[in-house]
């Protein structure tokens, strides 16, 4: 290769979704992009058709327009080029790639607003109080309802054997049946104990 453009298309510019030779050349300039800079603007620019389709269609809604919605998502494209885990993403580069440029540019930004902050000082005052019930007591407590309200002894029982740590396979042995079934009597049991606490 004697010039930039041949790496850009072996890399899979212009070509088929599923070529994997151009996924494992575009593989290996992301592993390379961690510290060489031309390489991670080839990878750019590879990404850089689906990118503008993003930023057109999230520009419909972003609050500056399309041009803002561009430059956050160039802005976030270069430091997800950068730290791109080739190690562990070794397929299907290019869609992970823009995949997670639009994630972190508005996807998580979005979810993040939502979520409260808490500063550290606070975080006791938020503690369960003394007067809540311990959830091993409350369960006790809802399975006692349920038994008195007429679900079958057999499905409280499974359930208490499942809170106190036994697995669906060891009570499956033990019962002398598949541990799918029991898992269905699991499904079955906590079906009639929501029907009694109304």
């Amino acid at each position: 290769m004697s010039h930039l453009d041949e790496v850009l298309v072996r890399s899979g510019f212009g070509g088929a979704t599923t070529d994997s030779v151009g996924d494992r050349v575009l593989w290996h300039l992301a592993d390379l992009s961690r510290t060489d800079e031309l390489a991670a603007r080839i990878v750019l620019h590879r990404i850089l058709p689906a990118l503008m389709s993003i930023a057109r269609r999230r520009g419909r809604i972003h609050p500056q327009g399309p041009y803002a919605a561009m430059e956050e998502l160039l802005t976030t494209a270069w430091s997800v080029i950068r730290t791109y885990p080739s190690e562990r993403r070794p397929r299907k580069v290019a869609a992970n790639l823009v995949r997670d440029c639009e994630y972190h540019a508005f996807v998580r930004p979005q979810r993040l607003r939502r979520a409260e902050e808490i500063p550290f000082e606070q975080m006791g005052t938020i503690a369960a109080t003394p007067g809540d019930p311990e959830p091993a007591d409350e369960l006790t407590e809802v399975l006692a309802d349920a038994l008195a309200a007429g679900v079958n002894g057999r499905d409280i029982d499974l359930l208490r054997a499942l809170a106190d740590g036994r697995s669906s396979t060891e009570l499956a042995l033990e019962l002398g049946v598949s541990p799918r079934t029991v898992r269905n009597w699991r499904l079955r049991a906590i079906e009639a104990v929501r029907g009694t606490l109304g």
